[in-house]
């Protein structure tokens, strides 16, 4: 009697056909996935590229955007701070423009320094933009979307946030307010009980300084009333009234 004809199993193959599958499947994806560097950096296309740079720039503009909404305020930037390191990369930390960014003033940057600092916020965007492709599983239009609302965040906060003043400027600033201050020391007294109009004050300071004399010259009206509440802090009334200051005698004379 012959015996039933039967199909031997090759040694080592999965028994389970569909357990068989899924290993080949994710083999593959694996396979498929983009995790060695060297593939990621061959892989550059249009949305990459405009990814990275959009990134970039989020990083140059700072933490401020994401700050601002909990309530805390910064100023700080991060080009700034590249700026410093590549002036003492490359010796250059006596260069005007090297001692006006350590100074917290606005600069402005030779053109070999100014493609340096972009080639470092390039290169750091473009690592981020890579490691969101490895963390998102190489989803190059989502990251594309999330780097453009970074970038459109960073916009706008750098329009509402104030511009770096220039040193020159900051000397000019500081020479008026001791100006003020020495017009403060002659024409005004603190006394209780007291006021002052600021336009009282206003006309004090310009019989005071010849050379300011003329409301559409140098000082305007509103940058001496800036100088005086700079100079002290006291209480104004809607009106325009200083409390707790008056003009000295010699100066109303010289007013009225």
């Amino acid at each position: 009697m012959a015996e039933p004809f039967t199909v031997g199993l090759r040694m080592g193959a999965p028994a389970d056909v569909g357990a068989a599958v899924r290993q080949r499947a994710e083999e593959a994806s694996r396979a498929a996935a983009p995790t060695d560097p060297a593939q990621l950096l061959a892989a550059l296309g249009i949305e990459d590229a405009l990814g990275s740079a959009l990134i970039a720039y989020a990083l140059a503009v700072g933490p401020g955007p994401w700050l601002a909404p909990l309530g805390i305020g910064t100023n700080f930037r991060p080009t700034r701070q590249v700026v410093l390191l590549l002036a003492r990369a490359t010796g250059a930390s006596d260069a005007q423009w090297a001692r006006d960014a350590a100074d917290g003033f606005a600069y402005e940057l030779p053109a070999p320094m100014l493609a340096l600092m972009a080639a470092v916020f390039l290169l750091a965007g473009l690592v981020i933009e890579r490691f969101l492709l490895l963390a998102l599983d190489d989803s190059v239009t989502f990251v594309f979307s999330l780097s453009g609302s970074l970038a459109i965040a960073a916009a706008f906060f750098e329009l509402i946030r104030p511009p770096l003043t220039t040193r020159a400027a900051h000397e000019q600033n500081e020479l008026e307010y001791g100006e003020f201050e020495q017009f403060a020391s002659a024409q005004l007294e603190r006394a209780p009980g007291t006021s002052c109009h600021e336009t009282d004050i206003v006309r004090a300071y310009r019989t005071f300084y010849p050379k300011y004399r003329a409301a559409s010259g140098r000082l305007s009206d509103s940058d001496i009333e800036s100088l005086m509440r700079r100079w002290g802090r006291f209480e104004r009334s809607p009106a325009g009234y200083y409390k707790g200051i008056s003009l000295k005698p010699s100066a109303l004379s010289s007013v009225f």
